[in-house]
């Protein structure tokens, strides 16, 4: 009896210990997110794994059956992404996408096919020749019909983009969005319609931060790691919603929770539409 005891007290005295002495890890690499969505009719979740800190493949399911694929792949001497691959089990929807950079790591051409057959449905072509803007033309290829569109984006000081103007194939404006920031903390995003070429509805975005929470890893980051360092890619792709330096926890009608595991890495991020949850990140490491 007595020596069970004494185990028994060393064992508490050394679990104790351990928690005590813990030293939180400061780095380790993401080994997948299994997301869950709610759009108000059924369930469907998805499982995203991750090759050096990078998304490598997603399995999309729905009704618990499989639906999609997604497949990601990176350039063996810069590691952005290269190309991009979608396919659904019945090939009713799925495309490729294949992204060219320049010499300084910006984002030069994306071209994105049907994947059967594969035609080129859209190309994308980035012209920063212009002092303080950059252009983007778009050509789309629906069935043989082309049309063209055009898209500026204005420079700050920084080298970054806080506006964007569209234009239609008519060279008529459709919309214009500006976003401001408090230093490099994007605070707010104006966007005005226009038809035209008259000013209509205007609506504004605020976004709120949680700043009292650490970050730590990569997940705030998995497009800078996709795309770079360039500000200006990773918004090509993302829109001006690109947090990677705050939490977010608000903007619009939405509103967002996390949970850190014990190393202070998120461990659950729990997105809500209007108060109600619509959307599970569940981030585990290696």
């Amino acid at each position: 009896m007595k020596l069970r005891l004494f185990y028994f007290a060393t064992f508490v005295a050394l679990m104790s210990c351990s928690d005590d002495d813990y030293t939180p890890l400061e780095t380790k690499s993401i080994k997948s997110v299994t997301t869950f969505y709610n759009d108000g009719d059924e369930i469907k979740d998805s499982e995203t794994f991750f090759y050096m800190d990078l998304p490598a493949k997603r399995y999309v399911y729905k009704n618990g059956q499989d639906f999609a694929s997604e497949w990601f792949m990176y350039d063996a001497a810069t590691m952005y992404l290269s190309s991009y691959n979608y396919l659904q089990e019945n090939r009713e929807d799925s495309l490729d996408k294949s992204i060219y950079y320049d010499e300084e790591g910006r984002i030069k051409t994306i071209y994105i096919y049907d994947y059967t057959p594969q035609v080129v449905l859209y190309t994308n072509t980035y012209d920063y020749s212009v002092n303080g803007e950059i252009r983007l033309y778009q050509q789309k290829d629906d069935n043989s019909v082309i049309t063209n569109q055009e898209i500026q984006y204005s420079l700050n000081s920084m080298g970054d983009i806080y506006k964007i103007t569209a234009f239609d194939s008519n060279s008529d404006i459709m919309y214009v969005t500006e976003a401001e920031y408090t230093g490099d903390v994007l605070t707010s995003v104006t966007k005005t319609e226009y038809q035209d070429g008259i000013s209509g509805q205007q609506t504004t975005v605020n976004y709120n931060y949680n700043t009292s929470l650490e970050v730590k890893g990569s997940y705030l980051n998995l497009t800078v790691s996709q795309l770079g360092t360039n500000n200006n890619s990773i918004l090509f792709y993302n829109g001006f919603e690109v947090f990677k330096d705050s939490y977010i926890q608000a903007y619009s009608n939405k509103s967002f929770d996390y949970e850190l595991d014990k190393d202070n890495f998120p461990s659950k991020e729990t997105v809500y539409l209007d108060g109600n949850f619509t959307q599970k990140n569940i981030i585990t490491y290696k």
